[in-house]
């Protein structure tokens, strides 16, 4: 493994762990927002993302049964599936973290700042954190005392281990530059996407907001799980990623900077 590729992993780690934290503190000091949505945004990631998106998972994916069995074997039925799931978990977590917000903060800077932590703790978990670990595993590939650790660990373990590194051996500088951009124009789906539910919890008459985030979120993921299918190549699955979030985000922009803020978020005594 080449030392550009070395530091390529690491770069990745460092970028998808301290950027959402920076964009978080220059977002809060310049809004003077508080950072309670965020933290809101990364605990209904883990808990509805993390935990309860894994419930169906485990009988439509992973359990041996004719409805995974079916589902496994066909991309578009797999890409479908894991992107309505995600689309409705993610999104329910949404609307339910800004019910319970309205009662503790107030603007509709709220919207931002929960979009921040939400995409900013996937970031992190999804891709951040293992990446560190990755990097520890091609330090030992780069200077050959891989074989000894491999040689040490049987069963399960060793084939895991192997797994992985095959994965990392598979990374280029150009792989991990796509990683950092899919992590990029994803913290800003989710942003605009915090957006958009924001206002279908606070405004009546745009509770439709709710269902067409659900679809949008769907949308996105669909193109996800057909890459994960082998049927799009990861140049086109990021290049339709980076356009599609682009009309997302820019319809987001519209609803926040057009419909006002008549302090919807109001505290409640």
């Amino acid at each position: 493994m080449s030392t550009s590729t070395l530091s390529a992993i690491l770069s990745v780690g460092i970028l998808t762990i301290s950027v959402p934290i920076l964009v978080l503190i220059v977002w809060c000091v310049k809004m003077k927002a508080k950072v309670l949505p965020a933290l809101t945004g990364a605990i209904i990631f883990l808990i509805f993302a993390r935990i309860l998106e894994m419930f169906p998972h485990i009988f439509f994916l992973y359990m041996d049964n004719p409805v995974s069995r079916i589902i496994t074997a066909t991309p578009i039925l797999y890409a479908l599936y894991a992107g309505l799931v995600a689309g409705l978990f993610e999104e329910t977590g949404r609307f339910v973290a800004f019910r319970f917000l309205q009662k503790k903060t107030s603007g509709k800077e709220t919207a931002i700042t929960y979009g921040i932590g939400h995409g900013g703790f996937e970031s992190m978990s999804v891709v951040g954190f293992g990446f560190i670990q990755y990097f520890s595993i091609a330090l030992m590939i780069h200077n050959g005392s891989i074989n000894s650790l491999l040689s040490s660990t049987t069963g399960d373990e060793l084939t895991s281990l192997q797994s992985i590194v095959s994965l990392i051996s598979s990374m280029t500088v150009g792989t991990c530059a796509l990683t950092v951009l899919e992590r990029a124009y994803a913290f800003i789906f989710h942003i605009a996407l915090s957006v958009i539910v924001y206002y279908a919890v606070q405004k009546p008459e745009k509770k439709w907001l709710f269902p067409v985030a659900i679809l949008l979120h769907t949308g996105l993921d669909i193109f996800a799980g057909l890459y994960q299918m082998d049927v799009l190549p990861l140049i086109a699955t990021e290049a339709i990623g980076i356009i599609y979030t682009g009309v997302v985000t820019l319809w987001a922009h519209h609803i926040y900077t057009t419909d006002g803020d008549t302090n919807l978020f109001q505290k409640k005594g």
